[in-house]
């Protein structure tokens, strides 16, 4: 075997007179052919899985990646004789000589013509001379432009392709039955996406079932909570899926019509120059040639000294789209796009290239001038730390202590302005805005560090306010770390189930990197939905931190489960908002407070921005578990729609069900000091009182005062009376009792 390993690889490319291994081998063996102590090519193998097993394709290029010769086979090939078998055949494969990475089937736009009646054959030798080309770009270090787009047949109605996500690229394999996807397989040993979202149940379920050629994230599809890049990515690529088999002559077309990729390559025996290029923690090399008009004709990006930098990096320095744009060009170059989720790293070579565009000229580059930072608002102030630097956060509160304004200033460090730009938004601001902190904000995706850093300084910044009671469905404990002590808090559904989990700092520096490691999706998520005890699995490498904090969770009590109430009423109300109508649907308990709240889709386009800023926890919230009418704060950016939605639902009268029998309790809403609130009696057969409940008020501020009239002292003044009850009020609540008095003796049977 292995006389004939060398035979093939001498015969793929007979110009080398030795080979060598190159160093380090990595998954694939990748050997240097060498002539006169220069380089020839290259030759490797891959295996990949055809219609019958394993089948080994053998693949030589030149030095520069054109494909010299490609050999199928292998001694475990079983593919199916006069079908499949035809691959080992020169006919087959004498088609890939003189072909560059990628190469492709005919069918999807390509140059090579499958064999008949064994597509899928053909398709995976294709797949197999991609990778092992792509293995051998790396080894050797010869440039390969991307494909636009490649979808392979792996048999079993199953599809695949990739799609660069925002630490590399995802790998989506679809299972179809007849047009709809039957099942989705997301990410593979490459998957180096940052956050794992792409691949929870939660998202990847949405796909199944789906058909058609063109599903719309955010509306077919809802995009994963912080990572809208690998979610974008995924929904590309089933989309290509999905055009490839449901409508195959459309696919057709888009490959044929696909752009051609400009080549970015330096060309061969070009004068260079170079600089280097700042990316978030290190540095990189940017080298670029010039031709005779003075214009950029090639481009290479190294990798950077920081191992950290690579996701970043490796969105920009393989991107035929990014490094296309400096083609042609004389620089300094101006608007330039960006690499979404890699603005610094793409900040980095432009800058790189226009350094490097001085040397061409010998000119020496000057630094920039430093930016003077503006003037702060009114307001507080605190400075926050960034990835490399710090900054100002400035808010400024209305008189109620909501957030009337955030304004971020300019970071000490140049490595940290393009993530403060990505939170220099009113996407990410707007979340603070009319609130009173502490703010449940969403992170940046791309910038998490700066846009925590901001949450954290707005919250720090919370005007002083009266301690609220701690809700009984929140919970929390002081666990203990490897050097400290940090605070576990969990919140709980009402069914006792785990709603939400928060860690707080350690009061020790040195495990604040372990509860980094621990205060993640991965982890936390393992008791998203769970009743306790939950068995979660520990972190690697932070096991002391993580067994604490799951110890802490399971030593709480969560409240006892609500007893489930049924929904008796359903009513539906049109609204108008800005420029059209929308419907307002709202569901009721049988005591008459509101279980739901619905809105419909407005007929006008222009008000949906303003309906979607309504429909939200927040908002609609303020209804639940409350009786008509409802007090709610409208909201802001989305005053008409939101107002009219509080005054539907107010228009609503809900119909209860009502029992004739004496003892059913009544209900009538008091109003306290600032506030409302319900008093609910509860009669004997012969009409005299057996009950009396005082409900929470819907302004904080009157709890104190309802609290001194919940006494058996107050209370059992109306026990076994008749009303109306001559009743003494409390001192110091005089209001709230002589409210709850007017309420029972109106209620009089």
């Amino acid at each position: 075997e292995a006389e004939k390993a060398v035979a093939v690889r001498q015969e793929l490319l007979p110009e080398a007179e030795s080979f060598e291994v190159i160093e380090p081998t990595g998954e694939y063996t990748v050997y240097r052919g060498v002539k006169d102590g220069q380089d020839v090519g290259y030759v490797s193998v891959g295996t990949v899985l055809g219609f019958g097993g394993e089948v080994e394709v053998t693949v030589g290029t030149d030095e520069h990646g054109v494909i010299t010769g490609v050999r199928v086979g292998g001694a475990n090939c079983s593919e199916t004789a006069g079908l499949g078998a035809k691959s080992k055949e020169p006919k087959f494969y004498e088609q890939f000589t003189g072909k560059e990475y990628p190469v492709d089937l005919t069918k999807n736009g390509g140059e090579i013509d499958a064999i008949t009646a064994a597509t899928i054959t053909s398709s995976a030798v294709v797949r197999g001379v991609n990778a092992t080309i792509k293995a051998m770009s790396e080894a050797a270090g010869f440039t390969i432009n991307e494909p636009v787009a490649l979808v392979d047949e792996l048999g079993d109605n199953r599809y695949a392709t990739t799609k660069q996500g925002f630490g590399g690229p995802i790998y989506v394999e679809i299972t179809m039955d007849g047009d709809a996807i039957a099942a989705i397989r997301i990410g593979d040993d490459s998957y180096a996406e940052t956050r794992t979202g792409a691949q929870e149940e939660s998202f990847w379920s949405q796909y199944i079932g789906k058909n058609g050629t063109n599903l719309v994230l955010g509306q077919d599809i809802d995009a994963y909570s912080g990572a809208t890049i690998s979610s974008t990515a995924v929904n590309d690529a089933v989309n290509l899926i999905l055009l490839y088999v449901n409508d195959p002559e459309a696919f057709a077309a888009q490959m044929a019509n696909a752009p051609e990729e400009v080549d970015v390559s330096i060309p061969e025996g070009a004068e260079t120059w170079s600089a280097v290029g700042k990316g978030v923690m290190g540095s990189f090399k940017v080298t670029i040639s010039v031709d005779e008009a003075g214009a950029v004709s090639g481009i290479a990006v190294s990798d950077s000294d920081d191992e950290n930098d690579a996701a970043f990096l490796g969105q920009v320095k393989n991107n035929n789209a990014f490094l296309a744009q400096f083609i042609g060009a004389v620089p300094p170059v101006e608007g330039v796009d960006t690499v979404a989720g890699a603005t610094v790293s793409s900040k980095g070579v432009i800058a790189a290239v226009n350094a490097a565009y001085n040397s061409y000229l010998g000119v020496e580059d000057t630094p920039a001038p430093t930016p003077t930072e503006a003037p702060a608002a009114d307001g507080n102030k605190v400075i926050a730390k960034g990835l490399t630097g710090s900054f100002a956060v400035t808010v400024s509160f209305n008189d109620d202590g909501t957030v009337a304004s955030v304004v971020l200033g300019k970071s000490d460090s140049d490595m940290d302005e393009g993530f403060l730009a990505m939170v220099d938004t009113d996407a990410f601001l707007g979340q603070f805005i009319g609130k009173v902190p502490p703010v449940d904000a969403d992170t940046v995706s791309g910038a998490t560090i700066s846009s925590k850093a901001v949450i954290e300084a707005v919250n720090s910044l919370a005007p002083a306010k009266e301690a609220a009671s701690e809700a009984a469905d929140t919970q929390k404990v002081i666990a203990k770390g490897l050097t400290g002590s940090f605070a576990v808090t969990v919140s709980f559904n009402a069914d006792g189930t785990i709603a939400d989990v928060v860690l707080g700092k350690s009061d020790s520096d040195m495990d604040e990197g372990f509860l980094a490691m621990a205060n993640t999706e991965a982890f936390l998520g393992q008791f998203i939905g769970k009743s306790i005890p939950v068995e979660a699995d520990t972190v690697s490498g932070a096991t002391i931190s993580s067994k604490a904090i799951i110890e802490a969770i399971n030593g709480m009590t969560p409240p006892a489960a609500e007893e489930e109430k049924e929904i008796v009423d359903t009513q539906k109300v049109i609204a108008s908002g800005l420029t059209g109508k929308f419907a307002v649907t709202a569901s009721f308990y049988a005591d008459g407070t509101i279980a739901e709240v619905k809105l419909g889709k407005s007929d006008s386009d222009m008000d949906e921005d303003f309906l979607a800023l309504a429909d939200t926890d927040d908002f609609l919230g303020q209804f639940i578990g409350k009786t008509i009418p409802v007090e709610a704060d409208a909201v802001t950016g989305a005053t008409i729609s939101s107002k009219a939605i509080i005054e539907a639902i107010n228009s609503m009268t809900p119909v209860l069900t009502a029992k004739e029998e004496a003892a059913e309790p009544q209900k009538v809403i008091a109003k306290g000091l600032t506030g409302s609130f319900a008093v609910t009696v509860s009669f004997n057969a012969d009409g005299t009182i057996a009950e009396v409940k005082i409900s929470a008020s819907d302004s904080d501020m009157d709890e104190d005062f309802l609290a001194k009239t919940r006494t058996d002292d107050f209370l059992g003044q109306f026990i076994g009376k008749t009303a109306p009850v001559e009743a003494d009020t409390v001192s110091g609540a005089t209001i709230s009792s002589q409210a709850i008095i007017d309420a029972i003796n109106g209620l009089a049977q």
